[in-house]
């Protein structure tokens, strides 16, 4: 493994000389920083065929398996959990994720037909027999489908799938034997949301889908089926059920009912009272893991800032606490068997790229799984740092700043990184889109905006009613923010993100023209009213319809176009990238391509870029080096930060020989060879 490390980096390290001797950082701070070397676009596209990644161990702990690339596509590798060679499962389609079932004797593997379109179908494999062809179980076009597989149902699984109505999962059955097909298990009578097992695989409790009122029902289940209200949630209310021991009317859950953050509780599934186990006053509860019986919490984890792990079990917290030996590193399990005797553990840190190793508790021996190639680069690295700002009303707005390494904080071009969602969170930790900014001389600025989640209920909620108004002030305050700070240079200020970000950034360029020298909008939705009407048919567009309003409604609708920037496309004056994958179901493609065509009517300077074979994200290595070095050469075009000469992959400049934008659309583009 660090023979192949030491190769890697010494290809990068050529890529990466070339690179700097090509880049040319032209804003008045960087011309005499001593920035690290160029971190290569090839770092970026994530296609290094030696890495290893998604390590799981089977049930019975004989076995531990993770993907590695072939020929571009990732591939399930298996092997004895003590060591041996390994063998290659054999798929004819890049691997999404994949799962060990209950019996340790077959892998339920997520497969995307139409790349990107997230119609996901299930395959078989067999580990007996693991370089047969894996049976495909699910082969509905246009489904969606998704597995689960109860801890101790040794010889069958659960599907779920939309196959019969589009807008709601049933329930399926399969038997783990070799020519089953689903059975019908439970329709869903459009009110059901997700239901919940026991070890054995019985149905204990369920949650319905909201009503028009945005009340939801939890529902406990007898042995017989039949399903009764235990209590009711209203919209900004959250339970989930992590789990349950087989025989106790007790459940695990991380649970805000009644409180502002999300704590673990028990959940007494006779009279629907909680009992909390632990909360942090600060922020939710974000992970928990119990003990292979499910009786036992044996850590849970929240994000004030850094990670804090709170540890129930003495004898795990002696075997993790000595892989953390610097502030703000973090550690995370990502898989055990049932005896919980292996577990795979990574740990990283905010300068130290993620390492994988295997524990045998039971020896007290750890053996290195992975190591992350960033490892090479680590000299090269930014560190992130928590902050809070003051918004304009008043709440307090957490975020992470990122300092390009060599560079005096002061003044320099700066990146708005705005996460997507809206509902998810930035956590400060080694983030390698962020150091690809930072390594090019930028400083960088993470929001965690109002509407993030994570930070308690009040938090989420307060952005009822604001897209595009006081979430887009919290990005706009923390902009001006480090311009207060001395860190940016106020001429010289990007916004950039993707889905939510991609929007904000749409947001951010026409509503503050003058406040952002440059935007990169990636998967970006520019008109809400189509945004409702197009979504998904199985979304659940309840917390939408809070958020922005019903699109039914003639004054929420036009409340929506008002926050549209499709709306506002004569406002714009700098410089915009536009980025969308052709086959995304979330944001539709012409969201971006309306938006950008408006702007080109205006006379605005914008490029758009289509990738033919993506979707609400980038998966093909080739089109992610694309994607880094457009957004590159578009920063440092205005920002005045470094770049790399673009990989040989066809990429055009964005603008006709007369300077006018093009358009780069990839389905004139062959795909790599090798790639799907």
């Amino acid at each position: 493994m660090r023979a192949h490390l030491r190769r890697f980096a010494l290809s990068l390290v050529v890529l990466g000389t070339l690179a700097t001797a090509a880049a040319a950082q032209t804003h008045p701070a960087l011309k005499d920083a001593k920035l690290p070397p160029l971190l290569p676009i090839a770092l970026l596209a994530d296609g290094d065929p030696e890495t290893r990644s998604n390590f799981q161990i089977s049930p019975n702990g004989k076995t531990i398996a993770w993907l590695q690339r072939i020929a571009g596509r990732r591939q399930i590798h298996i092997r004895p959990t003590d060591g041996g060679d390994p063998i290659v499962v054999r798929v004819s389609r890049d691997v999404g994720s994949y799962h060990w079932t209950a019996d340790s004797q077959h892998m339920t593997v997520s497969i995307d037909p139409v790349p990107g379109s997230e119609n996901e179908q299930i395959l078989i494999v067999d580990v007996q027999a693991p370089t047969a062809v894996p049976r495909n179980v699910t082969p509905w076009p246009g489904t969606r489908n998704w597995v689960l597989s109860p801890r101790d149902m040794q010889d069958a699984i659960y599907l779920g799938s939309n196959r019969r109505d589009r807008r709601y999962f049933d329930l399926y059955k399969l038997a783990l034997t070799a020519d089953a097909e689903p059975q019908l298990m439970v329709e869903n009578p459009g009110t059901v949301s997700s239901w919940y097992f026991d070890p054995a695989g019985t149905m204990i409790a369920r949650m319905t889908r909201p009503n028009d009122a945005g009340r939801r029902a939890f529902e406990r289940c007898e042995a017989s089926g039949a399903c009764s209200r235990l209590f009711d949630l209203e919209l900004e209310d959250s339970v989930s059920v992590l789990g349950s021991a087989g025989g106790e009317p007790v459940v695990w859950a991380l649970s805000n009912r009644g409180r502002d953050k999300t704590a673990l509780v028990r959940l007494d599934l006779k009279t629907g009272t909680e009992t909390e186990i632990h909360a942090d006053p600060h922020v939710d509860i974000s992970t928990v893991r119990l003990s292979a019986d499910l009786r036992r919490a044996l850590f849970a984890v929240s994000w004030p800032d850094r990670q804090r792990v709170h540890f129930f079990d003495a004898a795990l917290e002696a075997d993790l606490k000595p892989l953390l030996s610097d502030t703000g590193d973090v550690v995370n399990v990502v898989s055990s068997d049932q005896s919980q005797r292996w577990l795979v553990v990574t740990v990283s840190g905010p300068l130290k790229p993620t390492r994988t190793l295997l524990l045998d508790r039971q020896r007290g021996q750890r053996a290195l799984l992975s190591v992350s190639p960033w490892e090479a680069w680590r000299e090269t690295l930014s560190e992130t740092q928590p902050a809070t700002l003051q918004a304009r009303d008043g709440r307090t707005i957490p975020l992470y700043v990122t300092l390009p390494r060599g560079a005096q904080a002061k003044r320099l071009p700066t990146v708005m990184f705005i996460h997507g969602g809206p509902w998810v969170r930035d956590f400060g930790t080694l983030d390698t889109r962020v150091q690809f900014l930072a390594n090019r001389g930028y400083a960088v600025v993470q929001v965690n905006y109002r509407g993030s989640s994570g930070y308690g209920r009040a938090h989420l909620w307060s952005a009822v009613g604001e897209f595009g108004r006081k979430m887009s002030d919290d990005i706009d305050d923390a902009a001006q923010w480090a311009v207060a700070q001395g860190i940016a240079d106020p001429d010289r200020i990007a916004i950039m993100g993707g889905s939510y970000g991609g929007y904000a950034t749409m947001v951010g360029m026409t509503r503050t023209p003058r406040l952002y020298a440059a935007g990169v909008s990636f998967v970006g939705p520019s008109d809400l009213p189509a945004l409702m009407d197009l979504m998904p048919p199985y979304w659940e567009p309840y917390r939408w319809h809070r958020f922005l309003g019903k699109p039914g409604d003639p004054e929420a609708r036009a409340r929506m176009w008002e926050v549209s920037p499709l709306r506002l496309a004569d406002k714009v004056e700098r410089p915009m990238l536009i980025i969308h994958g052709a086959n995304d179901p979330r944001v539709r493609r012409d969201q971006s391509e309306r938006f950008a065509g408006a702007l080109r009517s205006f006379g605005k300077p914008v490029e758009l870029h289509v990738f033919a074979d993506e979707g609400h994200g980038l998966n093909r290595p080739a089109n992610r080096a694309r994607y880094y070095a457009m957004v590159e050469t578009f920063l440092a075009r205005h920002l005045g930060g470094r770049a790399s000469p673009p990989p040989g992959s066809g990429v055009t400049s964005g603008a006709d020989n007369d300077g006018r934008p093009t358009t780069n659309d990839s389905r004139r583009q062959a795909p790599a060879d090798g790639e799907r």
